[in-house]
């Protein structure tokens, strides 16, 4: 309120009433009546004016508006400025574009006329696209928004997801989507299905992509005898132009036919499959409603690694259960160009993959990743010398990644990696008696300062991450980082991850003058307890069973 405001209500013979619970009388309500009359009249005469004044200014903007127009910045900008800032709009990173008209290059369409001209006769706007089949089914006008879009994207190649989430009742419109859709194949670079059945793939996997670089796809079911072993082979993955497939399944083991796989061990066995195309393979284990995961055994993997003779990257999880190794008869070891190879969680037991690393030779292998704890048992009879066979068949190793108790085995601080400049430690049971175990590592990773009479043996090591440390505070800790800055090494990059026990702010984490970067994350592995743990937020008639009934789709 103005100073005038507040004036004119002081000249209010109500003004000690005003803003209090004070109730007028029957006299005084009739007398406050009379009171308005004349100030109710002239702001009839205001909002009047105001109304007049307010068309004047009207017409006015209406004039000068058209012509800011002519004369705008974005109206005198050359055709090849404005292409590129619809470039920009574009969803940045691995996103893909949504056939939406909240957002590029759709958006852009809908500014002017001249823009949508632009960006329509802009190729290049449309090579990347997300495809929700749910959205489309049934619906002529979104369909027909969907060809449009893939023609204006002609002749460039395609970056492509597509999602299915209703297989049940849409079954049929999926289909009749992707076959419009893999018309245009021969563009595909990139390719993302997901939610896809193994059967639907295979209607599709006869088509070629001469262009693609690769393709994700994450099946909705399990993996069949009949569908698995030919997925590989398909066409589709056949005539890629670079073979970096991942696949996600519940039982990824279903890619090699279990009856073709030899045994034990026989690698001149006439049926193994031959995927020659294939360079880069990630398989990604799911778990759902209705069935169980299962991951890899080493047999299947090692089949998969022979079928695959110029195979370069490998992801998988391996088996979770102890194999009996000494059931396995040595033979000769497979010689593979893999250069790096990634065991995927959960932790495995020692002889599982030292089954497989013992008939494996990775001469070039450069990046090997095991989950933690995975060689708990490191000293088990049945896989003597571990880590001397990695570092005798893999001389070219520079990074790995590896659980606490791995590390500190004697079996792999007995190994020589000279090439290693990479390490990751991880400790994902931290308990009390796991104290004795970070120590060990702290003291197998702290060089002597002034030298000692063992060669230090990670003085090559210029980046080490530990996972799982639990607590950034101990003196073990911060002798490794002082060593290290006191001796000059070549560690350039620690990080630290912390999942219990809060950081704090350490003073002797800090060495100013140094070139060794420390980073501390805090990581908690409990989540957060809150007010409504426990408390079912769903509506009642859905706890209780109830809820609309779905009408049958014929």
């Amino acid at each position: 309120m103005s100073n005038e405001d507040a004036s004119l209500l002081t000249q209010s013979p109500y003004f000690e009433h005003i803003n209090t619970n004070y109730i007028p009388t029957d006299t005084q309500v009739a007398d406050i009546r009379v009171h308005l009359e004349p100030h109710e009249a002239e702001l009839i005469r205001l909002e009047s004016l105001i109304e007049q004044l307010t068309l004047q200014r009207n017409r006015v903007r209406d004039y000068i508006l058209p012509h800011r127009a002519l004369i705008s910045h974005p109206r005198r900008l050359p055709p090849e400025i404005l292409e590129e800032m619809f470039v920009q709009c574009l969803p940045t990173g691995a996103r893909r574009s949504a056939v939406s008209a909240m957002e590029a290059p759709l958006l852009l369409g809908r500014i002017c006329s001249s823009w949508r001209s632009i960006a329509f006769g802009m190729p290049r706007l449309w090579t990347s696209l997300h495809i929700p089949l749910d959205f489309f089914a049934f619906n002529e006008t979104k369909e027909t928004a969907l060809m449009n879009w893939l023609e204006r994207s002609l002749p460039l190649p395609l970056s492509v997801s597509t999602i299915m989430t209703d297989v049940r009742t849409h079954a049929s419109e999926h289909r009749r989507l992707l076959q419009n859709l893999f018309q245009s194949s021969a563009r595909f670079a990139s390719l993302r299905l997901m939610g896809i059945s193994a059967e639907e793939f295979v209607r599709i996997s006869e088509s070629s992509a001469p262009l693609l670089e690769n393709i994700e796809i994450v099946f909705s079911t399990p993996l069949s005898d009949l569908s698995g072993p030919s997925l590989l082979s398909s066409p589709l993955l056949r005539t890629m132009k670079t073979s970096r497939i991942v696949i996600e399944a519940p039982n990824p083991m279903k890619l090699v036919h279990t009856e073709s796989v030899p045994g034990p061990w026989i690698l001149d066995h006439t049926e193994t499959p031959a995927w020659n195309h294939i360079t880069h393979l990630t398989l990604v284990p799911s778990s759902g409603s209705g069935w169980q995961r299962e991951d890899v055994s080493p047999r299947i993997a090692h089949a998969l690694i022979s079928g695959c003779p110029n195979l370069l990257h490998l992801e998988l999880p391996l088996e979770h259960r102890h194999w009996d190794a000494a059931a396995w008869a040595p033979t000769a070891r497979l010689v593979t160009p893999l250069e790096s190879l990634i065991i995927r969680d959960p932790p495995i037991a020692v002889p599982c993959f030292a089954t497989l690393l013992q008939r494996l030779e990775m001469p070039h292998l450069r990046v090997l990743a095991l989950p933690s704890s995975s060689f708990v048992a490191a000293a088990h009879e049945s896989v003597p010398d571990v880590f001397f066979d990695l570092a005798r068949y893999s001389p070219l190793l520079s990074s790995l990644s590896l659980g606490i108790h791995d590390f500190t085995s004697r079996s792999f601080l007995d190994a020589a990696f000279p090439l290693l400049s990479a390490l990751t430690i991880r400790n994902y049971c931290i308990h009390n008696e796991d104290d004795a175990v970070m120590l060990a590592a702290f003291d197998a990773l702290t060089p002597r300062i002034g030298g000692g009479s063992e060669p230090f043996a990670f003085a090559d090591l210029s980046r080490l991450e530990i996972v799982g440390i639990i607590s950034v505070e101990d003196p073990k800790l911060s002798d490794l980082i002082a060593s290290h800055v006191t001796c000059e090494s070549n560690l350039r990059h620690l990080e630290l991850v912390v999942h219990e026990h809060p950081p704090r702010v350490v003073d002797n984490l800090v060495h100013t003058q140094s070139s060794l970067e420390v980073v501390v994350q805090y990581k908690p592995f409990q989540r957060k307890y809150t007010a409504f743990d426990g408390i079912d937020t769903r509506p009642a008639i859905e706890r209780h069973g109830g809820g609309a009934v779905m009408p049958e789709v014929a």
